[in-house]
């Protein structure tokens, strides 16, 4: 549990509510989360602006691998 300690101080508290609680019970996401660059972290960031629902998110979260970036 140790390892999910600092992710407000990592990311300086501007990680949504919903991916951040979603990125917490998906280990395997949040490890690629957090190797993504600033830039990358930042559009993730941006494409959860449209999730409107907890289920959607833990979707969005869950489906990790299919992650893409510009």
């Amino acid at each position: 549990m140790e390892n999910f300690t600092f992710l407000g101080d990592l990311y300086n508290d501007s990680l949504p509510l919903g991916l951040s609680a979603s990125l917490a019970r998906n280990f395997a996401a949040y490890q690629r989360f957090s190797a993504l660059s600033d830039a990358q972290r930042a559009q993730l960031i941006q494409e959860t602006h449209g999730i409107r629902s907890a289920d959607e998110m833990r979707a969005f979260v869950d489906n990790y691998q299919n992650w893409s970036f510009q």
